[in-house]
C-alpha cells in the first residue's frame, strides 16, 4: 500500500484556485499518524448543495478516495457531529441516518449494522502547522449512506456533495360539506324517525412502540406496494402475533456461508413456522462468504437443503457484500453470484441479489448482475433511494422498530405489483 503522504491532494489556505482549472500545490507540510508529511498536488474545490466550502483543512485523496473535513461538510446539510477523544470515535446523524466511524479504522456502523469501508480508506486526524487538527472522513462513503450524491469534476478540480429532494409534504385539503343549491320552491322533507347510531368500534391505543413509516421516493417516483422487515437470529424470539398485524411481508435469514448445520441460522425454522401461521408472505436470503467457486456452490446447497418442504413467496436472495469477496475481481464475484443463481432457480425458486447501495455501483459491476431474471434488493440506508437502476426492495434503515421484535430490526419497502 502506498503511503498517505504520497497520495494526498490537497491545497495551501493561501493558495488561490484559477476558476474552472486545477492550481497546483507548492508543497504543503501535514502532520497524521504520529509524524510530518510533504506533499505536491492538485487543489480541488468543495461545494455541498452548490455552496462553496472553505475549510482550514481541504479535500486529500486517499487511495483514490477523498477525504473531506468531516464538521465543515455535514454541519452545512444540518447533521450532528461528534468526537469522542478518549475512542477516537466519530458521530453523525443526518435525518434517518445514525453513523459511527473510528480514526484509522475501516470498520463503521451505519445504523447500527456494521460495514466496512472498502479500499483501506480510513478517517484521519490531520493537521497542518499551525493549525487546528482536523477528521476527516471519506466522503463518497459517508455521503452515499446518508443518501446524498457524490460527483467529481476533474476538469474543474471540484468535488460536489448533494443532498436528496425531500419528499414533499402532502397536507390534505379541509374537507368541506357541499352547499345545496337553492329551488325556487324549497319543498320540506317529512322528518324522518331518528334512529339511533351504530356504536363505534372501540379504538385500540397506538403502540408507542411501533413503527412509522416514512414517506419514501423510489427511483422512479413510484410508490411502494407492501411494507416489511428482514429478520434472523439476531432478533431471536419474535412475536408474529403482533408482528403480522403490522407488517406485509417478512424475509428471513436461513443461515450463512457454505453448507454446514453449523451456519444454520437457529431461528430459521421457528420464523418460518411463525409466517405460514400467521399469513406473512415472506422471502429467503443466505450472507455470502464465498471467495471461491467451490464455495458459491455449497451456499446454494445451503439454501436448498432448508428449502426443502418450504415454498417461500418471495425470492431467495444472495447477500453479497463482505469483505472477504474484495480479494476477488468483479468478474468472480459474477461468477459467485451465478453459480448460486442458477443452481437455487433451477431448482425452481426466484432469486435476487443483496447488497448496499456502493457495492451495487462499485464491486458489482459484472455484466452477468444485470440478469432480468434476478432482482435486486438494495439497502440505502436514508430518506430516499438514490440507486438508478431497477430494483424489487428497498431495505432503508437498519435502525427500525416494530412492536412484537426486540430491538431494532431492518425495515424495507417492496415495489412493483403485489407479489403473486
Amino acid at each position: 500500500m502506498k503511503r498517505l503522504g504520497s497520495l494526498l491532494l490537497s491545497a495551501a489556505a493561501t493558495l488561490a484556485l484559477l476558476p474552472g482549472s486545477i492550481a497546483q500545490a507548492a508543497g504543503i507540510q501535514l502532520q497524521y499518524d504520529g509524524a510530518d508529511h510533504l506533499y505536491t498536488g492538485n487543489v480541488y474545490n468543495l461545494y455541498v448543495n452548490g455552496a462553496e466550502i472553505r475549510a482550514a483543512m481541504e479535500p486529500i485523496i486517499f487511495n483514490d478516495h477523498a477525504l473531506v473535513p468531516v464538521r465543515e461538510v455535514f454541519e452545512q446539510v444540518g447533521a450532528t457531529v461528534d468526537y469522542t477523544g478518549e475512542t477516537r470515535c466519530v458521530e453523525i446523524q443526518y435525518r434517518n441516518t445514525y453513523m459511527r466511524l473510528y480514526i484509522n479504522d475501516n470498520c463503521a456502523y451505519i445504523n447500527g449494522r456494521k460495514t466496512n469501508i472498502p479500499d483501506d480508506v480510513v478517517p484521519k486526524l490531520i493537521n497542518k502547522p499551525g493549525g487546528l487538527t482536523k477528521t476527516m472522513v471519506p466522503v463518497r462513503f459517508i455521503s452515499e449512506s446518508a443518501g446524498m450524491d457524490v460527483e467529481f469534476d476533474g476538469a474543474s478540480g471540484s468535488i460536489y456533495i448533494t443532498e436528496p429532494d425531500l419528499p414533499p409534504v402532502i397536507t390534505p385539503e379541509p374537507t368541506e360539506e357541499p352547499t345545496p343549491e337553492p329551488t325556487m320552491e324549497p319543498t320540506p322533507a317529512p322528518t324522518a324517525k331518528p334512529t339511533a347510531a351504530p356504536a363505534a368500534a372501540p379504538t385500540e391505543a397506538p403502540d408507542p412502540s411501533a413503527t412509522q413509516k416514512v414517506n419514501p421516493i423510489s427511483y422512479y417516483g413510484a410508490s411502494p406496494t407492501m411494507w416489511g422487515i428482514d429478520v434472523s437470529e439476531h432478533q431471536k424470539k419474535i412475536d408474529w402475533a403482533k408482528v403480522s398485524k403490522q407488517v406485509d411481508f417478512a424475509i428471513i435469514r436461513c443461515g450463512y456461508g457454505s453448507d454446514f448445520k453449523s451456519q444454520d441460522d437457529r431461528y430459521w425454522s421457528t420464523n418460518v413456522a411463525a409466517c405460514k401461521k400467521y399469513g406473512v408472505p415472506f422471502g429467503v436470503y443466505l450472507y455470502s462468504y464465498a471467495d471461491t467457486e467451490e464455495k458459491a456452490a455449497s451456499e446454494a446447497d445451503h439454501v436448498l437443503r432448508l428449502l426443502k418442504g418450504v415454498s417461500p413467496a418471495l425470492p431467495v436472495f444472495y447477500d453479497m457484500e463482505d469483505s472477504s469477496q474484495l480479494k476477488v475481481s468483479d468478474e468472480e464475484r459474477g461468477k459467485y453470484a451465478k453459480i448460486f443463481c442458477d443452481k437455487v432457480s433451477a431448482a425452481g425458486y426466484k432469486v435476487g441479489i443483496y447488497a448496499n447501495k456502493y457495492w451495487w455501483q462499485n464491486y458489482l459491476t459484472d455484466p452477468v448482475f444485470e440478469n432480468d431474471s434476478w432482482y435486486r434488493w438494495i439497502a440505502q440506508y436514508s430518506i430516499s433511494c438514490t440507486y438508478k437502476e431497477d430494483y424489487l426492495m428497498w431495505q432503508y434503515t437498519g435502525d427500525g422498530v416494530v412492536n412484537g421484535i426486540a430491538g431494532s430490526v431492518d425495515l424495507n419497502y417492496f415495489y412493483g405489483s403485489e407479489w403473486n
